[in-house]
This record gives structure tokens, C-alpha cells and sequence, in this order.
């Protein structure tokens, strides 16, 4: 719907709309070549590769806050502080915006380098997603609209902006980023007071009260629109980066795998067997380490309780009785499993050797004993994922969620691979494994 105005209002619409998309390339161009310039002048300065396969400078991983061993990938992640920013004012939180930024809290992501790469796009893609769905345009009408009436503006006008205002209002409050949360909800708040004050005005008298309404607005679309993409253009680019020095140590990563499957495929399916059957007994004490999880939590809001009424008193003590007892019941019931599987994970079948996992399953028995749960479940998670991390089927199943178009005649084959795989024909797998490893090099090895 156009405002009062026709043409020069189409026009005024086509104008702005021009002026933001011409912005919007210039911020993007400009974080673009400002973190290339800084991958060049690091000394780390290294090339990786996009999805399509194509070239992408970036950095080494060690300057990306990325750390890999083999299949196992830490990824740090920047955040706004959200403990710290909600005691703190929209003004406060601005100030800080304009000198450079929030106050940032880092969290680590520990996973496979093939998941890691993936969640690296998705990332990416997420910051591209909101690109997509910002538009000033929407906010600019109904700036222009109201705008427009200036004093002659009447309180149905003033209170059916409001209404668009508030919906805003309620989009901005579930955003996780400071300046949209923070500052752009702290300017429509003082937006929407400012109308609301205006209506206090007689009509036609009302015109300075509109007019410094409207100033406002238009900062606040200026916060959650330009602020927010400047912002997004530098975090999309570094994670862009990330991902793509991220993906040539993958792609290096399934070669030497590739590699291994068809020069030792009857040994690696043995070992196959081996850690499928070790992830069973996993998956089953994760289940009873959730158990755990859950009635701990029943024994501790429990002991939260206050009763002061005798029969209340004496309620509190028999429902913790039966809790304690069955965290007892459900601690040994690990116990056993534990001890019954042990030789699955201290010995080898072939020669009896300790293997990597002796350690990490000795350790969830200490965690829960001493109570520390969540640190008995990190480490079972982990050594799921160690139990799958080298074996082909899970190597397919986590290459074919969201693939790399690049990688599909290799992907191809590689499928071809398990298929005659898992149905022990070892001369047909050692086959495709071999074409799908030979893919893999064109890749890894371009020049070659």
C-alpha cells in the first residue's frame, strides 16, 4: 500500500530502496576484503576452500580459534554476554557498540571435523539468513506514513502504529543480539512513549511531539538495520573463513581415510564390528547416566523444600528415602554393566593390548561416583563418537547431511564402497574405496 502521495512516494520507496541495497553491498564488499587484507599481513595467512570447491583466503586454523587433532575439531565462539548486558541500560550497551563492541562471553564447541565444518555453514548460513530477512523498507512507510500527517495526525492514526510497534516489539525482546534486544528495543520503547505522549497534544498542535517521535524511529531503524549488518558482515566473514580453512583439513582428513578403507578393508571392518558393539554398551549407560541425571534432580528439589507442618516434614523425608535408594539401584545397575563390558574396552580382541578407551571408561565410573554427572555424560558422548569417528558408514551418514556439492562423484563412490562393504564383498569395496580416494586427491592435490 502506497502512502498519500502516489508517485513521489513510489519514487521516495524506489529511492531508498536503492540507497539501502547499494549500503548493504559496500558493507559486505568492505568486510570481505578487510579480513582478506588481515589474512595477508597475519604470517598465517593460508588458502581454504569453499562449498563449491572453490578458492577462499583465509588463516591457518590456530588463528581462527580452532583447535584439531586427527577427526576431533575444538571450535571457540564469541557471544554477547547476556549475564553481564541485562543489568545494563540500552544507553550503556550503545555507548559500548559505538566504541567497538559488547562485552563478549567464549564457549567451546568440541565435535568431529565433519560435523564441524557443517555447523561452521550453518553458522554462516544463519548470518546470511538474517541478511535476507532485513528490510528497512516496512519501517521506513510507516515512519513516513505518520511522518507525513505530521500535527494533523489523530489519536486512530498514532494508535494503529502503535499497534505495528508493539508487534516489533515482541520480535526484537526473543533476538539474542545486543543491539537488537538492547538498543533497538530500548529506542522503540522510547518511540512508542513518544507517540503515546503526542496524543496528549491537541490535533494540529501536535506536530513537534510527531516530528521528534519520528526522529527516534528512525534511529531505531538505523540500529537494528545498518548497526546489525555492519556487525553480521565481519562475524559472517570470519566464520566463512573459519569454515573454509576448516574444510581443506577435512577434505586431507578423508583421503588418509579413504586410503586406510581400501588398503586395510577386511581389518577395518573387523574393528568396525568391534566398536559397534562397544557403542551398544555406551548407549545403554548413557541411558542409565540419564536416569542418574534425573533423579538427582528430583533428590535436590527435595532438599529445596521447606515444609514446616510435621506430616509435610515427614512427607519430605520418605519421598528422599526412595530417591537416594533408587539413585543407589540405578548407580549400581551401571556398576554392572560397566564391569560386565570391561574387557570390550580394556583389551583388544587380536593382542590384548590396553586401548585408548581404558582410561575414559575407568573415569565415568569416578565421575559418578563423586557426583559429577554431567562430566559422566560428556565423556560417554565422547566415546560414542570415538567408537564411530573413523569408521565408514558413520564417515557417509555425516558427509550426506547437507553436502558439499564439490564432493558428489566422490560421495558417489564412496557409498558404492559401503554398500559392498557392509555385504563383505572386500574386493568390490577395495575398488570404490580406491576411486573415491583418487576423487578425494583431485581434491586435496588440485596441481597433481
Amino acid at each position: 500500500m502506497l502512502f498519500m502521495g502516489g508517485r513521489r512516494n513510489t519514487a521516495d520507496l524506489a529511492n531508498m530502496r536503492r540507497h539501502y541495497d547499494y549500503n548493504r553491498a559496500k558493507i559486505l564488499s568492505e568486510a570481505k576484503e578487510r579480513h582478506a587484507e588481515a589474512a595477508r599481513r597475519s604470517g598465517l595467512y593460508a588458502i581454504g576452500r569453499d562449498d563449491h570447491g572453490l578458492v577462499k583466503e583465509t588463516k591457518q586454523l590456530s588463528a581462527l580459534r580452532i583447535k584439531v587433532s586427527s577427526w576431533y575439531v575444538k571450535t571457540g565462539f564469541k557471544r554477547d554476554d547476556w549475564q553481564r548486558l541485562k543489568n545494563m541500560g540500552w544507553r550503556e550497551v550503545e555507548a559500548q557498540l559505538k566504541k567497538g563492541g559488547v562485552e563478549k562471553k567464549e564457549s567451546y564447541s568440541e565435535s568431529h571435523v565433519i560435523t564441524a565444518v557443517r555447523q561452521l555453514k550453518h553458522v554462516r548460513e544463519g548470518y546470511e539468513n538474517e541478511l535476507a530477512k532485513t528490510d528497512p523498507i516496512p519501517l521506513y512507510r510507516l515512519n513516513k506514513t505518520i511522518s507525513d500527517k505530521g500535527a494533523q495526525a489523530s489519536d486512530e492514526d498514532i494508535d494503529k502504529l502503535l499497534f505495528h510497534l508493539n508487534d516489533i516489539a515482541c520480535i526484537l525482546r526473543k533476538e539474542r543480539s545486543a543491539v537488537k534486544r538492547k538498543v533497538g528495543l530500548g529506542r522503540l520503547e522510547w518511540t512508542i512513549k513518544k507517540f503515546q505522549d503526542a496524543k496528549s497534544v491537541p490535533i494540529g498542535k501536535r506536530g513537534m511531539q510527531v516530528g521528534s517521535a519520528c526522529a527516534v524511529f528512525t534511529s531505531m531503524r538505523e540500529r537494528i538495520t545498518s548497526w546489525r549488518e555492519k556487525e553480521i558482515a565481519g562475524k559472517k566473514e570470519f566464520n566463512h573463513q573459519r569454515e573454509c580453512s576448516l574444510r581443506v583439513e577435512r577434505d586431507s582428513w578423508l583421503l588418509s581415510q579413504f586410503r586406510k578403507f581400501e588398503s586395510s578393508t577386511e581389518t577395518v571392518y573387523g574393528y568396525a564390528l568391534k566398536d559397534a558393539a562397544k557403542k551398544e554398551v555406551l548407549e545403554q549407560m548413557k541411558e542409565i547416566i540419564k536416569d542418574l541425571q534425573r533423579t538427582d534432580g528430583n533428590i535436590r528439589q527435595i532438599q529445596g523444600r521447606r515444609p514446616k507442618k510435621p506430616e509435610k516434614l515427614e512427607k519430605k523425608e520418605q519421598d528422599l528415602q526412595e530417591q537416594n535408594e533408587l539413585f543407589e539401584s540405578q548407580r549400581k545397575e551401571l556398576g554392572k554393566l560397566m564391569w560386565a563390558n570391561w574387557e570390550k574396552f580394556s583389551k583388544t580382541q587380536i593382542k590384548k593390548k590396553p586401548t585408548y578407551l581404558a582410561g575414559d571408561y575407568g573415569s565415568i565410573s569416578r565421575y559418578v561416583k563423586n557426583g559429577k554427572l554431567d562430566k559422566a555424560m560428556a565423556k560417554t558422548d565422547y566415546m560414542i563418537l570415538f567408537s564411530d569417528s573413523n569408521k565408514p558408514r558413520f564417515i557417509f551418514d555425516e558427509l550426506s547431511k547437507d553436502p558439499d556439492p564439490y564432493l558428489e562423484k566422490a560421495l558417489a563412490d564412496f557409498e558404492k564402497a559401503l554398500t559392498a562393504f557392509e555385504g563383505q564383498d572386500f574386493k568390490k569395496a577395495k575398488e570404490y574405496f580406491l576411486s573415491a580416494a583418487s576423487r578425494m586427491r583431485t581434491i586435496v592435490y588440485p596441481s597433481r
